[in-house]
C-alpha cells in the first residue's frame, strides 16, 4: 500500500499583508540581522 504524503507550506517562506503579518516580518528581518538578541 502507498502512503499519500501532503507537504506542508513553511509559515516562513510567506507572511499576511495584513498588520500583524508585516510585524512579524520585521520582527523576524530584526532577528535574522541581529541573532545576538536571542540570548537576551
Amino acid at each position: 500500500m502507498r502512503e499519500t504524503r501532503v507537504a506542508q507550506g513553511c509559515i516562513f517562506e510567506s507572511y499576511s499583508e495584513h498588520e500583524f503579518g508585516q510585524r512579524l516580518r520585521r520582527l523576524s528581518d530584526a532577528l535574522d540581522h541581529y541573532p545576538d538578541l536571542l540570548d537576551i
